[in-house]
């Protein structure tokens, strides 16, 4: 009997603590990656006159931190989000948005991939280790609806404008 007590507790132990590496893994630490990828959002949706919507958008926090803009005259919101970590709620984020949405990676992309984000990381750790350049890479963002190229109307800013 107390064999198994013993063996329920390691389990328990177990979960709680494969739990707490999950909740760890997806809650925000204030990045300066995604500080600045916050800053840089707001930065060309204001150039193109637009301004962060009064409530937060009705979407998942926990995969990604959404950011609604509005802009006079246009009917719908554009959102963008900042994808947390290896940018795992992209499809997601996608779903949610009837499939209009597109990715900025250094570049406007159908879909973010993880070996360039990757490569970044290895050139941010690279740089704080030798003093060099930036200890973080600027996170994916997400976009809805998907920037078109010249568009600058009720769609978002247009592709252009998102190269970093």
């Amino acid at each position: 009997m107390r064999r198994d007590a013993l063996k329920f507790a390691a389990v328990i132990a177990a979960l709680a603590v494969g739990v707490a590496l999950k909740v760890g893994r997806y809650a925000e630490r204030g990045d300066p990656g995604a500080v600045a990828a916050h800053d840089y959002v707001v930065r060309v949706m204001a150039s193109y006159g637009w301004a962060p919507a009064d409530g937060p958008p009705d979407e998942v926090r926990n995969l990604y931190a959404p950011m609604a803009f509005e802009r006079a005259g246009c009917g719908d919101p554009v959102v963008v989000a900042v994808m947390g970590g290896n940018a795992e709620g992209a499809e997601f984020f996608r779903l949610q948005h009837d499939g209009d949405a597109a990715f900025i990676q250094q570049e406007v992309v159908a879909r973010p991939s993880g070996f360039a984000r990757h490569w970044d990381a290895i050139g941010g750790f690279w740089g704080k280790m030798t003093g060099a350049g930036s200890s973080s890479a600027m996170p994916v963002l997400a976009i809805s609806p998907a920037p078109a190229a010249g568009n600058a109307g009720c769609g978002g800013p247009p592709v252009e404008a998102w190269h970093r």
